[in-house]
């Protein structure tokens, strides 16, 4: 029996049947087989923001994600995390590390007040790590092909194999 670990999972919208009845309804009537559930790694960061205005400082809490596979990074809106226990080998291992992490973060979190103030200033930027979150994704096979389906928003992503 495989390992079982308890991690922070951000609250599922779409559970398997869910999953099966998005593909079936896209793919007109084909069914779909869910293979497996993943959990995807991401560092999550709160950013406390003091931005210039005409009349004075203004602060800004803003809410960061960083992909702890690949190291992208994006604001993210609120979202609610329960703990439950998964098998250990269902959870995608990390690519980058946690000060990886904050570099990535910071860099993220700068250009978007950058973009949406549009300005260039000294903002300042306390970053702070409220460790890590994970998001899951059902595999779906559907005839000879695979997608990933988020289970979150219910997104669809094909999958490509490639050799190694």
């Amino acid at each position: 029996m495989a390992k079982k670990v308890s991690l922070k999972i951000i609250r599922e919208q779409v559970d398997a049947s869910a999953a099966l009845q998005g593909i079936n309804s896209v793919r007109g009537g084909i069914k779909g087989v869910v293979e497996q559930k993943l959990v995807y790694p991401y560092f999550q960061f709160t950013a406390r923001c003091k931005v210039p205005t005409v009349v004075g400082k203004k602060e800004v809490t803003i809410a960061c994600m960083v992909d702890g596979v690949n190291g992208h990074g994006a604001t993210a809106d609120h979202f609610s995390v329960e703990e439950i226990m998964v098998p250990e080998d269902s959870r995608l291992q990390l690519g980058i590390s946690h000060d990886e992490a904050t570099k990535i973060a910071q860099r993220t979190v700068m250009h978007q007040l950058a973009k949406k103030l549009k300005m260039i200033a000294p903002f300042e930027v306390a970053l702070e790590s409220t460790g890590l979150v994970y998001r899951s994704f059902w595999i779906v096979r559907v005839c000879d092909k695979r997608v990933m389906i988020d289970s979150v928003t219910g997104a669809m992503h094909p999958l490509v194999a490639s050799a190694a």
